[in-house]
């Protein structure tokens, strides 16, 4: 594996800050319930999935492994519901997240669960972001 450069580097911050995990009560959806915790995930696939590694010969698809960590690390607490919102790539590198849409996903019983689909929308705008972390007010 090679350096990153700085601007590389800067890219995977931004992702990394727009991927912050936030823990707070959720409400209005169904799956949450009121003394359950939500961390809420923007998974902006962007650079992420689509950086395509000559040496390699394939796309990166670090969202679809981030995605597999956190269904690796699934410890089945009912108490936590996780909650990931897609977007912004041209192809993932996984067969349930669809590029598309923009989606959201539950994980439950160590598989995400899809609990909503939105026209594609561009992850890069505040608006998208905010929609979507609205939900945990």
């Amino acid at each position: 594996m090679g350096c990153l450069s700085l601007k590389s580097m800067f890219k995977k911050l931004i992702v990394l800050l727009l991927s912050v995990v936030t823990v707070m009560s959720f409400g209005g959806m169904s799956f949450a319930d009121e003394d359950a915790y939500t961390v809420l995930i923007y998974l902006n696939g962007t650079d992420l999935e689509s950086t395509y590694y000559d040496f390699q010969q394939a796309f990166a698809g670090n969202g679809s492994k981030d995605l597999e960590e956190m269904i690796a690390g699934y410890d089945g607490n009912e108490a936590i519901n996780v909650i990931v919102q897609t977007g912004g790539t041209k192809k993932w590198a996984n067969d349930y997240v669809s590029s598309d849409e923009t989606q959201r996903f539950e994980l439950k019983d160590g598989a995400f669960k899809l609990v909503d689909s939105l026209p594609n929308q561009n992850m890069g705008y505040k608006k998208t972001l905010s929609d979507f972390y609205s939900l945990g007010f």
